[in-house]
């Protein structure tokens, strides 16, 4: 049994180690992992979603397009490069008030009934197709 005393102390610190690196394998893969990538994944989103940002006065409108001055681009202030895009706006739009939503999406709309020239207004963009159209509530607009 003395011989022996060495191969036991090998067997507990094998097992020991062996429950230290399973326990550290399963903390890394089911924790640390999933969290490293929605991170990850989480600044794409936030960074896509800033790029398809405008803020905007309004210079023109047609049946179904803007014409906006852009003043702001995702977190960009570009006031001072005189920006103009001209943005469609389809009947997927969705047209907010305020944080009334006034016009679902797949409703027609006439786009004067909503907006004027010189209006500010905020749009997420995407591939040049405005798809909400935001704008601060109007003077004299009744709540719902």
């Amino acid at each position: 049994m003395k011989e022996n005393w060495k191969r036991y102390i090998s067997y507990v610190v094998v097992l020991v180690l062996g429950i230290g690196v399973g326990i550290g394998g399963y903390w890394y893969y089911t924790v640390k992992l999933p969290e490293q990538r929605a991170y990850k994944l989480a600044q794409e989103q936030s960074e896509r979603f800033n790029s398809m940002v405008r803020t905007g006065k309004v210079l023109s409108i047609k049946e179904k397009e803007i014409a906006l001055q852009v003043m702001k681009k995702g977190r960009e202030d570009i006031t001072d490069q005189n920006l103009i895009e001209k943005i469609k706006v389809s009947d997927e739009t969705i047209i907010q008030e305020g944080m009334d939503h006034i016009k679902p999406p797949g409703e027609s709309f006439l786009l004067r009934d909503y907006i004027q020239e010189g209006m500010n207004v905020d749009l997420l963009v995407e591939n040049g197709e405005a798809l909400i159209l935001h704008f601060d509530k109007r003077v004299g607009s009744t709540e719902k």
